[in-house]
Formats: C-alpha cells, structure tokens, sequence
C-alpha cells in the first residue's frame, strides 16, 4: 500500500518548493535509464548539486519516505509498474581542484605523502615514470564519468582515461568499484561524503573495502554526496590516446542496454567447466547456444552474448523473462546459476 497520500505529497512538495526544486508525479522512468525501460516512479525530483542532494535525503530520513537515487540509470531494470518511491536524479555536474593547502588539510594521506601511493596510482598509467604533480579532484557524485574525464584532459588532468566510454556516475562507478581490466576506480578514491539514515559524515577510501566489482555501499544503505579523486597533473597526450582507445572499444558494445547482464565465471567454474576463458559472453554463446535469443522486445546481444538489448519496444518483464531463460539453461546444462550484473528494481511476481 503507498504511503503516497495527498498530505504526504504535499508535504513533501513544499519542502522541494522551499529548496527551489520541482516534484514531479507518475513521471516515466524509462527517459532516465540506459536501456529505455522503466515504469513510472510515483514522486520524481532532480538535484543539480550535492547540497541539494544532501538536503533532500535529509529530510526524506526525517520522514521516513522511501526514496532511490539514480544517476546514469546504467545496470537497472526498473519494472514495467514503476516504483512507488520518491526517486531522485542526482545530475550534480560540479567539480572543484583542491590547492596543495586544502588537500594537505584534510584527513589522511597528505600531497607530500603521495609516494606512499605511487604503485596505487602506476596502476592508473602505462608510464610508470612522468614527473607529473599529484592532484586531488573534488567532483560531485552525479559528475558523469564521459564529461568529468573530458574537462580535466582540458585541465591537464589524467588518471580516469581508462574508463573512458563506459556509461557511469562518479557516484556509481564507486558503489560498484567499477573496473576496466586491472584498473578499478577504488584505487583514486581518496575521500568521500557520504549519507545515511542517521546523518551525513566523511569517510576515507578504507572505509569502503574496494574488492573487485565490490563496495562496502552495495551493504550499506548510504548515498554518495561526493568523492575526492587522487589524480595527476601534466602532459595529457598519452592519457588521451587511452581515453580514446577505451572509448573506441566501448563504442563497439551494444547502447540500448543496461550494461553487461551476467557476472562473468569464477576461476573455479571456469575450470570445471574445462573452457578456455571466464567470459560469460563466451558460456551463453558457445555452450549454451543462446546468442540472439529474444523474448518479446528483448534480446540476447549478436555483438556481445553477456548484454541484453532493448530492440525497440522491450519490456522489463521481456528483459527478466530471458535473464532468467538463460540462467534456466546455465543451470540445467552446467550446474552453474548465472549472477545477475544488473539490478531489477520494483515488482516482477
């Protein structure tokens, strides 16, 4: 039962009224995700900034109302009802540069420690050498990751270019520690506020436990506000020829998605298994026998057998019902159940 009643909606509208923000109701969600699907969401607002953010889910704890926080809308499939929550779109862009003195004063590593991290940050950069300044970035959490590496190569700023490409939030790419090969994002997070239920508070990169695909956040009901990136500072040329390449590659993967669909295999199955890689693009296409299955408007990636596609007119119940013909299949051929790598929010029985 929604607790969506007129008193509640207005309460909540004069408070967005207040902090100059627009509630809008029944708003489609499918113009916020990646793969074009999504139901309505019964209250929808969108924060510009990590103020507006912070103040926001401020007082919808106060309230106890059920809220979700969206950035790029990669890796979810919202269903075809919709969510009875408050969703708010968190489009804050901003980024500050901190000087030697504001980084310096904050907790934790200090600019003239920044040898201590010189492996962490090598990870980050095919030269291992270059002389370059360590830098610290502050950047809003709903900063997309395209635009933030962009303007800081106009800036002379590098050290994000290898996940150029990939259809991320800053906010998202450290809930999921994303990844791109062996360079995960946890390595430049240096410091990050955060808020929960209770209040907003300040948290280095320990605090997260970065593992791969993995952060203490996919535990924890908490919302990034912002990050501070430990980057560096000088001749850009390399670091865009990466950027680009990245970028080329990316390009290549199916668009109308919502990411990669299926965990790739563990070393141990892969190696039950006795098959030559982990990939479980590989798994779906060559032994299950399932590239271009389609349920609906939905379909199994020609390209890349780990993506689901949105052919045009997809539903979310077709993108759930052939997620879950392919793990069938996993299962009864394999033994092995698939992991989902995408979220699907709402309502699906």
């Amino acid at each position: 039962m929604t607790i969506f009643n007129q008193q509640v909606v207005g309460l909540i509208e004069h408070h967005m009224s207040a902090l100059n923000l627009s509630l809008l109701q029944n708003c489609p969600l499918h113009q916020f995700t990646t793969i074009g699907i999504g139901g309505p969401a019964r209250l929808l607002v969108q924060t510009k900034n990590a103020a507006a953010l912070e103040q926001v889910i401020a007082f919808v704890n106060v309230h106890k109302i059920p809220f979700r926080v969206f950035g790029h809308g990669s890796n979810v499939i919202i269903s075809d009802e919709g969510l009875d929550e408050l969703v708010i779109i968190n489009q804050s862009e901003n980024y500050k540069i901190l000087t030697k003195a504001e980084a310096n004063a904050l907790p934790g590593i200090t600019i003239s420690q920044y040898s201590n991290v010189t492996l962490q940050l090598r990870e980050l950069s095919e030269k291992k050498s270059d002389g370059a300044e360590k830098i610290v970035v502050r950047v809003d959490s709903g900063t997309r990751l395209e635009s933030l590496i962009n303007r800081l190569f106009e800036q002379g700023i590098y050290g994000l270019e290898w996940f150029a490409g990939i259809p991320a939030t800053v906010g998202g790419a450290v809930y999921t520690n994303m990844d791109h090969g062996r360079k995960s994002f946890g390595a430049v997070v240096r410091l990050a506020r955060l808020i929960d239920e209770k209040s907003a508070f300040t948290v280095s990169s320990e605090y997260f436990q970065f593992r791969e695909n993995y952060s203490i956040l996919r535990d924890k009901k908490a919302v990034v506000l912002w990050v501070d990136l430990l980057l560096k500072k000088g001749d850009v040329t390399h670091a865009r020829q990466i950027a680009e390449h990245n970028f080329t590659l990316k390009s290549l993967q199916p668009q109308r998605s919502a990411g990669v669909a299926f965990r790739n295999l563990t070393e141990e199955q892969r190696l039950r298994l006795n098959l030559p890689t982990g990939s479980v693009g590989y798994l779906i296409d060559r032994i299950l026998g399932l590239r271009g299955a389609v349920i609906g408007g939905a379909k199994i990636s020609e390209d890349h057998a780990a993506f689901i596609e949105n052919t045009g007119h997809a539903t979310a119940r077709d993108v759930y019902n052939l997620f879950q013909k392919v793990n069938a299949a996993a299962r009864s051929q394999t033994g092995i159940s698939l992991e989902a790598d995408i979220s699907f929010l709402g309502r699906y029985d």
